[in-house]
């Protein structure tokens, strides 16, 4: 099974081929490109480090090149998520090597195929391999600005200490020209150096205690007692320590002429000061209080103390049957409000219109009563943001989530997302499924057994729209997507 893909132009085909557990990324090379043969020796007949090797065929006029990518994925999908350092190092060394390899076999590096998605990636060993074509190609980018452009799609693990990613692009902008050998180097230096440059903690280390007495607990039976002679004093041991008794505070005589902090005196039982009474008036009369009236409230001051003047604005009420204050108005001058039959009460009330007030209880729409009497008619008020997307393994019931843009599910545990590793049919980097503008897609990574969408294989490399209950099935096993 094939599926023709274009990649750089309409001059550079590319196809995917199925045979048996293999996948295969096929070339059709065309008359106008001038094939060189000691290219095509060197792949096919030497293991080059780095390089893809490829099959050379040819049919009637037609030559083709094929490129066994089983259980790679290309580097473009590879930093697609989160790219912890190790794993990026290897990336890159393994690249360099390539480039430097190639040349000890007398292959030109503008043969070489420099593009992420030409570049495919071991996911078991973190190890890049290079597509290499028998013919020059126009390469579009220097050595440096590629690893620029590598390094500007990365997404950095942050979990991680960076400094390496600054280290990194301080030397592909260094001016000059740049060095192959010297980036090798570099990204060794980085591989071998820490991770993280921790502070060990300092160990404070105490010295020994000279003639220190053992400790004895107290109620406990001595052990270990040392031996004495006749001629020396007997040894007295240290007899528990008792609870002292606080004694009473003694009064100090402070002498004439001494200088001593005064502490302050303590207050007796009896040394608290009385209450000042209030004083009477000149006419022998207490002064003016204020009590409270029933139905009336005194407003307080500032300090605490109420106010005889009323609040502005606000008129004094007073009940039926309470008594005035010389001074204040009469209950008959207050107008008091009519008394309502029951029947009008009730009348009133079945006048008023029912209004729903909002609750935020379970977050629950409450309707109006401008709806009664009329069917009322709810909204779909569903959004993105509710679907819940995840994934079913049929034969354990195994729920994942999909909760990032790109779900790696394969059996390489430090790599993948969703680890099938009780599966040996599965690839180590199975498919992906990825989330895009809320839509969702699945793609097949030159999977060993292939992908099926509801019984039906699908091509490598090519991203395949899933919808609510799809069944997806890696090799032997099924799942199911749901949104929600």
């Amino acid at each position: 099974m094939t599926n023709n893909i274009e990649k750089r132009g309409s001059s550079m085909k590319f196809t995917f081929e199925n045979s048996g557990s293999n996948t295969y990324l096929v070339y059709e090379i065309s008359n106008e490109e001038k094939i060189d043969t000691i290219c095509i020796g060197m792949v096919t007949n030497n293991d080059i480090e780095g390089i893809v090797p490829f099959i050379f065929t040819q049919m009637d006029s037609k030559k083709y090149l094929k490129y066994n990518i089983t259980s790679k994925i290309t580097l473009e999908r590879f930093l697609a998520s989160t790219v912890t350092r190790m794993q990026l190092l290897n990336v890159f060394s393994s690249i360099a090597n390539a480039i430097i390899n190639v040349e000890d076999y007398m292959i030109d590096l503008d043969m070489l195929l420099l593009d992420m998605e030409h570049i495919y990636v071991n996911v078991g060993s973190y190890q890049a391999q290079i597509i290499p074509l028998p013919f020059k190609i126009k390469s579009e980018l220097s050595l440096s600005d590629f690893f620029k452009n590598i390094m500007s799609n990365t997404q950095f693990d942050t979990t991680e200490n960076s400094d390496y990613v600054g280290r990194i692009i301080s030397f592909l902008n260094r001016p000059g020209n740049f060095s192959i050998n010297e980036f090798l180097q570099f990204i060794k230096e980085l591989k071998n150096a820490e991770n993280l440059a921790k502070p060990q903690p300092k160990i404070i280390e105490t010295p020994p205690v000279i003639n220190a007495q053992p400790h004895i607990q107290q109620n406990s039976p001595m052990q270990n007692i040392p031996k004495t002679n006749k001629n020396s004093p007997p040894i007295q041991m240290p007899q528990a320590p008792q609870q002292q008794q606080q004694a009473p505070p003694q009064m100090q005589i402070v002498q004439q002429g001494s200088v001593q902090n005064k502490k302050p005196k303590k207050k007796g039982i009896f040394s608290r000061k009385k209450e000042a009474k209030p004083s009477k008036t000149k006419s022998g009369k207490m002064p003016n209080t204020q009590f409270a009236v029933p139905g009336e409230s005194l407003p307080i001051t500032q300090h605490g103390k109420i106010d005889s003047k009323p609040a502005p604005n606000k008129k004094n009420v007073l009940t039926a049957g309470s008594p005035t204050i010389k001074g204040s108005r009469k209950v008959e001058d207050y107008a008091s409000p009519p008394i309502k039959s029951p029947a009008l009460i009730e009348e009133e009330q079945n006048m008023r219109p029912f209004t729903a007030q909002s609750t935020s209880f379970g977050e629950t729409t409450v309707l109006s009563s401008e709806s009664i009497g009329e069917t009322t008619v709810l909204t779909d008020t569903s959004n993105p943001q509710s679907l819940n997307p995840h994934l079913t393994r049929v034969k354990t019931n195994q729920v994942t989530f999909i909760n990032k843009s790109v779900l790696r599910i394969g059996a390489e545990k430090s790599y993948v997302d969703f680890y099938l590793g009780d599966n040996p049919a599965i690839s180590r980097s199975h498919a992906d499924i990825i989330m895009r503008e809320g839509k969702f897609y699945i793609v097949d990574n030159n999977s060993t057994n292939q992908t099926y969408i509801d019984g039906e294989i699908i091509p490598s490399g090519t991203e395949i729209e899933i919808f609510h209950g799809t069944i997806i099935t890696l090799a032997d096993e099924k799942f199911e997507f749901n949104l929600f």
